[in-house]
């Protein structure tokens, strides 16, 4: 009688961890094993609102003079609705680029490929890179500039030169930002 109550009790939990698919991670958080997973998709079709798009734009024009085939990141790191900081960074392109920083996401501005960083990338890993992204070289130039735009609720304020995205910035910002007229 004491086996097949142990039975009873054992089967159903051998069943349940054999049938869940959990990623098991070592210590440098990078996956041990195959786990079913999904694949990230848009939820539709997007613009850019008129503020991050003038800032973009304004930071293409600073860099397209100084480099030409540069690569640009934009890195998104949202606290809660009064405190947003994105970081835009402009740098010399390399071949393995997309391999080594494994970015997820991009979108295109006036020609010019924005790989976009938000913190997923830590956690996921890609199976199939598209084939067309994986073709930069090496830029014959060395460059590197950084715009970080703080957002708050009142103001929009940029500081040029900050190095990395996703921490406290302590200095006073070196532009206040001017939203464009919404037309």
């Amino acid at each position: 009688m004491r086996i097949l109550f142990l039975i009873g009790m054992l089967f159903p939990l051998i069943l349940f961890s054999n049938s869940c698919q959990l990623k098991k991670v070592n210590n440098d958080n990078k996956a041990t094993e195959n786990v079913t997973g999904g694949e990230l998709k848009s939820t539709g079709k997007f613009i850019l609102n008129n503020n991050l798009d003038s800032i973009i734009h304004s930071f293409i024009n600073v860099n397209k003079t100084n480099c030409k085939d540069c690569i640009y990141e934009i890195y998104f790191d949202k606290q809660d609705d009064y405190d947003q900081k994105i970081t835009l960074r402009c740098i010399s392109s390399y071949e393995n680029y997309i391999r080594n920083n494994k970015p997820t996401l991009y979108f295109d501005v006036d020609n010019n490929r924005f790989y976009v960083y938000t913190g997923i990338e830590d956690f996921i890993s890609i199976q199939d890179y598209n084939k067309h992204l994986d073709t930069l070289t090496t830029s014959s130039e060395n460059y590197e500039f950084t715009w970080a735009i703080i957002k708050t609720k009142d103001s929009t304020n940029v500081i040029e030169n900050i190095w990395p995205p996703y921490s406290k910035i302590p200095v006073k910002p070196t532009t206040k930002f001017k939203e464009p007229n919404n037309k």
